[in-house]
């Protein structure tokens, strides 16, 4: 397929926002004062502390995501990946087993975070309660949570099991709108991957971050 095939976003807009991401991670490094001190551990770290459960929701989250990426980029082969040495079938499959996986992580994070006291108020960016994270990161963790909204509700348009499940004659929508929400999601794969870049940018490359990331990996100390 050439970049101008209808209801496929263009190959160009892809990397344009994988690019963006990059420029705004390579400019955000530039600002920062080489001799700038990081922030005490005691600062930042304060109320970085993770349960076993959001460290087990965070990897498992990221290794599903990065299968849904790397399996759903074969697929579309924008990238020009070649399948990666695989059939479209093999990646379709592994596609399409993953979403429920993902789907179910995403469930028991959302009734956890609701059945933990306090855990609700600290996501919001206006709420009183202050929390392990500043306003940015809870914007930006909305963000990545609207995206993947934004991705399984795509996703589902182009899936036939669960399309069919949809009032799309109802709602006196057809074709066109299945075809058209295979270019959302391949503009909502592209948004994503850009987070995703500025996330692991923040996360490994910020050393103000690092206590957090120490957390994350290696479990928390003492009690919220």
């Amino acid at each position: 397929m050439t970049p101008s095939t209808p209801y496929r976003l263009p190959d160009a807009a892809f990397w344009a926002l994988v690019a963006a991401s990059v420029l705004f991670c390579l400019v955000h490094a530039a600002r920062r004062s080489p001799g700038r001190a990081a922030t005490p551990q005691g600062a930042a770290g304060a109320g970085a502390r993770h349960s076993a459960f959001q460290r087990f929701f965070h990897w498992a989250n990221a290794t599903t995501v990065a299968i849904l990426l790397v399996s759903g980029l074969a697929i579309y082969d924008s990238l020009s990946l070649g399948n990666l040495g695989r059939t479209t079938a093999f990646w379709f499959a592994w596609h399409l087993w993953i979403s429920p996986a993902y789907a179910a992580l995403l469930v028991a994070h959302v009734l956890y975070e609701y059945r933990a006291p306090g855990h609700v108020d600290e996501m919001w960016p206006a709420g009183a309660t202050p929390g392990k994270y500043d306003r940015a990161q809870i914007l930006f963790h909305w963000a990545v949570a609207l995206n993947l909204a934004a991705l399984v509700l795509t996703g589902a348009m182009l899936w036939k099991p669960l399309r069919a499940l949809l009032p799309l004659r109802l709602l006196g929508l057809g074709w066109e709108f299945v075809f058209v929400n295979r270019v959302l999601h391949g503009l909502f794969t592209g948004t994503l991957l850009a987070l995703l870049l500025a996330h692991v940018y923040f996360a490994l490359l910020v050393r103000d971050n690092w206590p957090r990331l120490r957390s994350m990996v290696l479990g928390s100390r003492g009690t919220r």
